[in-house]
């Protein structure tokens, strides 16, 4: 019960935690074994050092490190629907993938070039650019060869079908 609480509390307030994985360090370990396979172990934004994987395998970026898009993802009977907000970029700097199991999202913002005088400095300097690496763990019904994606308006619509569950029927073993 208390892992199920932890968890809840590590989803819940993961945006506000910044650069360490988690506000229990007793947790640590644990966080840091359950990302087994090199696609898990991404590190998100790209080279930032923070990053890590809820219950949905969905892997969130520390918002202190570069650009991290903010996306939804929605789980509906025949599909699987992802809204990545991403102000700023440019349809060709978006790149799109499915490996593993994994649909990984990645791409790049520019930094606006302006202007600055000799006796100017930033007073607040909030917006961020850079690489960016969002990874999310399909499910097993997830049709991987009939992956749409949109982009309108600085919004990446992405739409993973399903395929029917596959039915577990009982087999009868025999004994020798």
């Amino acid at each position: 019960m208390h892992a199920d609480i932890d968890r809840m509390h590590r989803d819940l307030f993961s945006d506000f935690v910044p650069t360490w994985e988690n506000p229990n360090p007793m947790l640590e370990d644990q966080n840091r074994t359950r990302a087994t396979t090199p696609e898990q172990q991404q590190v998100v934004p790209h080279g930032s050092g923070a990053g890590r994987e809820n219950r949905l395998g969905v892997r969130r970026a520390s918002p202190m490190f570069g650009f991290a898009p903010r996306w939804d993802v929605r789980d509906y009977e025949d599909r699987l629907t992802v809204h990545a907000d991403l102000p700023g970029v440019k349809k060709e700097d978006v790149k799109i993938e499915v490996r593993d199991g994994m649909l990984r999202l990645s791409g790049q913002r520019e930094e606006a070039s302006e202007e600055k005088g000799e006796n100017e400095q930033w007073f607040v300097r909030e917006r961020t650019s850079g690489k960016f690496t969002r990874a999310l763990r399909l499910p097993e019904t997830a049709n991987q060869e009939d992956i749409k994606a949109k982009f309108t308006d600085g919004v990446l619509e992405v739409t993973v079908p399903k395929l029917p569950p596959p039915e577990h029927q009982a087999r009868q073993i025999n004994i020798e």
